[in-house]
């Protein structure tokens, strides 16, 4: 499936926003190391995978499709990103 992979930061406690976006998952894990969540040290944040395209919606309307969690990055620890595969 065709789409792009972002990383996505808390901006305060309320709401987050994307940070970037890469064609590859392996791009994305790399840079996540320069960024953080709000308060957080860097290497934290969430990587999402958010297909091309729409799917039908109610009453006809189309609608994007979903986004797919891939990871999250928890910090840097020994020059590396540790990641986890839970979302919250």
């Amino acid at each position: 499936m065709k789409g792009f992979y972002y990383i996505e930061n808390s901006v305060d406690e309320y709401r987050s926003n994307a940070s970037a976006f890469f064609e590859t998952l392996e791009d994305a894990k790399k840079a996540i190391k320069g960024f953080s969540d709000w308060y957080r040290e860097r290497g934290t944040g969430c990587i999402y995978f958010q297909p091309f395209g729409t799917e039908p919606g109610d009453y006809g309307w189309a609608r994007k499709l979903p986004r797919k969690f891939i990871c999250r990055g928890m910090g840097v620890k020994d020059g590396e990103v540790i990641f986890s595969d839970k979302e919250f």
